[in-house]
């Protein structure tokens, strides 16, 4: 049963020189808990993961990516539209996934073009909702099928 997390990149970043994978690259509180999520879970169980990056667009977290600066505005999320699309639709298998976790904000939910075609390809689909703690927690136990 494959799932998808889709999530946000964040400001607070390693700043560490040369490239690091894009999961290990966000270092804010929504990557601190996916990142011990995942290593308290058994690895066969792993979703695939893709983050909305400001910078690169939609990007699977073991992408390699540079440090940079750059906040996503709206103007910013619809330019970045067409990108996010194509790479959603690479992203999505024949079969389709059974669930989808989708943790954005306001932001960067407009630069997610979620056409019935693909969303009937992502399963069920489960938005974060509230403050930061909810949104956390709600991520780590859909991540843990609680």
């Amino acid at each position: 049963m494959r799932r998808l997390l889709i999530i946000s990149c964040g400001a607070t970043k390693r700043t560490d020189p040369g490239l690091l994978p894009a999961i290990q690259r966000y270092n804010g509180s929504p990557f601190k808990t996916l990142r011990a999520t995942l290593r308290a879970m058994d690895g066969s169980k792993y979703p695939t993961i893709l983050i909305l990056s400001a910078n690169f667009g939609l990007i699977h977290a073991e992408r390699p990516i540079p440090d940079y600066n750059l906040r996503l505005t709206t103007a910013r999320a619809l330019t970045l539209r067409t990108q996010v699309r194509q790479a959603l639709v690479d992203a999505l298998t024949s079969d389709g996934y059974a669930g989808s976790f989708i943790n954005l904000g306001h932001a960067y939910l407009a630069a997610l073009p979620l056409e019935p075609e693909v969303i009937a390809r992502l399963g069920e689909i489960t938005y974060a909702q509230g403050g930061i703690g909810k949104r956390l927690a709600q991520m780590k136990a859909w991540l843990l099928g609680t």
